[in-house]
């Protein structure tokens, strides 16, 4: 299950997303932030858009796309920009 928080009420989730899997992973988009990327303990990777009014993923990867079935234990989104980074590394 994820979990959003707000500082405005700490004591109850703004958002609620069940899950099938494990959360091993997580990154918030920098430029984008109501977009989160989340890595499942089933190799799962999934795009949640907390301001769509929905109870599941934008996206999903499923074997047809690759998914693997090792747990995935980094994901992270990468900025539209010409030169972008890559969880800290810049990629050529």
């Amino acid at each position: 299950m994820i979990l959003f928080y707000t500082l405005k009420n700490p004591s109850f989730p703004e958002y609620i997303y069940p899950t099938d899997s494990g959360v091993m992973s997580v990154d918030v988009n920098t430029d984008y932030p109501y977009l989160v990327a989340v890595g499942f303990y089933d190799g799962n990777v999934a795009v949640y858009n907390i301001t769509e009014n929905r109870t599941g993923p934008v996206y999903i990867s499923t074997a047809k796309t690759g998914k693997h079935t090792d747990p995935v234990w980094q994901v992270c989104t990468l900025r539209p920009t010409s030169i972008q980074t890559q969880c800290g590394r810049f990629v050529h």
